[in-house]
C-alpha cells in the first residue's frame, strides 16, 4: 500500500488472486470476497451496501462505465480491464468479467470476477482509455469491452473485414 511518503503504488494482484463480488440490481454490494478486502483495503463492513464503483479510479473514462452498465443491465455479460483505486489511493488493475445474474426471468444483480491482467492488457487499456480522455469530437466509441474508431475510414475497415474471403482474394490479387 502506499508508503509513508504518501506516494501512490500501483498493486499487483498475485497470480493467485481472484477478486469476487456481487452486487444487487442497483450495483450496491452484497458480497465481497477475501482477495477484495486484502486489494482495496477496505473492511467488509465498509463494502457492503455501497455502489461497487467505490474503487472505480477517477481515471476510468465514463464511456467504459457507462458499456460496462449497459451490456450488463441489457443481459449481456461484459469482460474489459479496469483500473481501480484503493481505499488509501494506491491503484490496482483487473482484468474484470461481470455477469448478470438472472432469477425467474430477471436481472437480480450482477456476479464480478477479476483476476490479474497481463502487462499487454494493461497497456492497451492505458492506451485507449487515454485516447478516450483526450478525443476530440467522437474519433471512437467504446462498446463491448473495447475500444474502437468511428467514421468513414473505420467503416470501410470493418466492411472489409467482415467481407467474403473470395472479395478479399480478388481485391489483394490486385
Amino acid at each position: 500500500m502506499s508508503d509513508s511518503s504518501g506516494t501512490i503504488k500501483l498493486i499487483e494482484l498475485g497470480d493467485d488472486q481472484v477478486i469476487v463480488s456481487r452486487s444487487d440490481i442497483a450495483g450496491r454490494l452484497v458480497f465481497v470476497n477475501k482477495d477484495f478486502l486484502e486489494i482495496s483495503g477496505y473492511s467488509e463492513a465498509e463494502l457492503i451496501g455501497k455502489p461497487h464503483d467505490i474503487v472505480f479510479h477517477p481515471d476510468m473514462p465514463v464511456e467504459v462505465i457507462k458499456d460496462l452498465i449497459a451490456d450488463t443491465s441489457n443481459g449481456r455479460p461484459w469482460i474489459g480491464t479496469i483500473k481501480n483505486r484503493c481505499k488509501n489511493g494506491d491503484i490496482y488493475w483487473v482484468d474484470a468479467h461481470v455477469s448478470p445474474i438472472w432469477e425467474k426471468g430477471a436481472i437480480a444483480g450482477y456476479f464480478s470476477m477479476r483476476r490479474k491482467p497481463s502487462a499487454e492488457q494493461i497497456a492497451r487499456a492505458e492506451a485507449d482509455y487515454a485516447a478516450l480522455n483526450e478525443q476530440k469530437g467522437n474519433q471512437f466509441v467504446f462498446q463491448h469491452g473495447s475500444i474502437h474508431p468511428v467514421g468513414a475510414l473505420a467503416r470501410l475497415g470493418k466492411s472489409f473485414t467482415n467481407a467474403p474471403i473470395a472479395f478479399k482474394f480478388v481485391l489483394s490479387s490486385l
